[in-house]
């Protein structure tokens, strides 16, 4: 069974029924009650002479509804149990929250001519949910085990082939696909993630070199290659590593997992690296390979009385929450200060680095770098210049009778008690540079007058 959320509190469910192994969906809400036909809908069309469908998927279509696919029989000659091959097409539908059709009911081909391999032949076997992401444009992207290029037996060559949909159901890597990797030997259990821009990441197990690897590519959204024809490797041993799984750990840095020699567990973090020329070579920086223990640390330090945040380019810090990486030995790292309201930057100190621009630097050893922002606060008393305040409440307990108090356009949430025996003017609205007030400054909370009294102009109280 597969599972996917609708974005309303509620799920998509995919699975294939015992009768003729047709493919059923279901839409459930948040509390659980079925939305659609209580035993599922079915999917893949009625059959009383072949197995229609298995190893089904769904995703949200990001638009309320599900796009599901499977493996599917009904072009096949001889019933699944009668064929030890099992070669099959691929089928997908898109539906809406009520259920409704929104490409051909009986399913669009996303692959056909009894190319695709619903099993992972070697080395674990058994039956697999066929793989697919979103395209993160109302799409999705599929990857299967591909026989079109085999030689004289299934075990001869194994390729992964992959079709991208777009949002009407229509093929954009042309009519059956393009090849993930075709390399020599078996390439098998393709695993895929999106790359947030149309495209897909994808992992698998190779044994070109003789043992199993892993490799990665990336297929751009037009289908092209991003790391040549061949995939970048990513790990070998003495045993066989099998089966990966692959998550986004933030910004460019994945998480990889696989089986070693069959039954145990091993995995790793790669870091993706810019490549500027889209190559892909690792001189280039494409794939880094893994972070290991040695490679040397980028630290960022903040300092100052204002806020903002690092970022680096490969990713790998985004401070706030982290303020540190490690990268590969000889990484050109750039990174980017991005001010918080009210704040500004200041400048870096450290590593080569100065000014308030983008700072580059090259890691041969461990770095560590100061950013400095500084408060630009909201709010002034017109006749004490110098000092500026975080709040209308904090300027107004410095203020002297006659005073007119300043601030930006800006929303503060929080309570204005007015408890003095002061008499003042708040004017809100004001630019960054206190010139001009041409808007309004909202205070989302009471104003209470308790003593004095004030003038309050350009001030909106929610």
């Amino acid at each position: 069974m597969a599972m996917a959320e609708d974005g309303s509190g509620g799920a998509y469910l995919s699975w294939a029924g015992s009768a003729w192994w047709g493919v059923y969906g279901q839409h459930v809400n948040g509390d659980g009650i079925p939305l659609w036909e209580t035993t599922g809908k079915r999917l893949s069309p009625e059959s009383t002479t072949y197995g229609s469908g298995y190893g089904a998927n769904v995703m949200s279509d990001g638009a309320g509804g599900a796009i599901f696919a499977w493996h599917d029989l009904r072009n096949h000659l001889l019933y699944p149990e009668d064929n030890a091959v099992n070669r099959n097409d691929i089928y997908a539908v898109r539906l809406n929250s009520a259920g409704q059709h929104l490409w051909n009911q009986t399913g669009v081909p996303v692959a056909s001519g009894f190319t695709a391999m619903p099993f992972r032949i070697s080395p674990s076997g058994g039956p697999s949910r066929l793989n697919m992401v979103s395209d993160g444009q109302g799409g999705a992207i599929v990857a299967w085990l591909d026989l079109r290029n085999r030689e004289t037996t299934i075990h001869g060559k194994w390729d992964i082939y992959a079709q991208r949909l777009n949002p009407a159901g229509e093929p954009v890597w042309g009519a059956e696909g393009v090849p993930v990797i075709a390399a020599d030997g078996k390439q098998d259990a393709p695993t895929i993630i999106p790359d947030g821009d149309g495209g897909a990441l994808f992992a698998w197990h190779d044994d070109r070199s003789g043992n199993f690897d892993i490799f990665i590519q990336h297929l751009k959204a037009n289908g092209s290659y991003r790391w040549g024809s061949s995939g970048v490797w990513v790990h070998s041993g003495n045993k066989d590593q099998v089966n990966p799984f692959m998550i986004h750990m933030g910004g460019n840095r994945l998480a990889i997992n696989w089986n070693e020699g069959y039954y145990g567990f091993n995995g790793e973090v790669v870091q993706l690296c810019t490549d500027h020329d889209g190559d892909g070579f690792y001189a280039e920086g494409g794939v880094c390979g893994a972070v290991n223990g040695i490679d040397p640390v980028l630290a960022i330090t903040k300092a100052g009385t204002g806020s903002g945040s690092i970022q680096s380019l490969p990713s790998g810090i985004n401070c706030g929450p982290d303020c540190s990486g490690r990268f590969a030995l000889g990484t050109v790292v750039t990174l980017k200060a991005v001010a918080a309201p009210n704040s500004q930057f200041s400048g870096w100190t450290g590593g080569d680095c100065s000014g308030t621009g983008e700072c580059s630097v090259t890691l041969g050893a461990d770095v560590t770098i100061q950013a400095e922002f500084s408060a630009t606060l909201p709010v002034k008393i017109a006749e004490n210049w110098s000092s500026i305040y975080t709040t209308p409440q904090q300027a107004y307990n410095n203020a002297l009778s006659g005073n007119t108090i300043i601030s930006q356009s800006y929303t503060f949430n929080q309570d204005l008690n007015l408890n003095q025996p002061v008499s003042v003017t708040i004017v809100g609205g004001y630019d960054a540079g206190f010139v001009n007030a041409a808007s309004s400054t909202e205070i989302q909370g009471t104003v209470t007058v308790g003593q004095g009294s004030a003038i309050l102009d350009n001030i909106v109280i929610k």
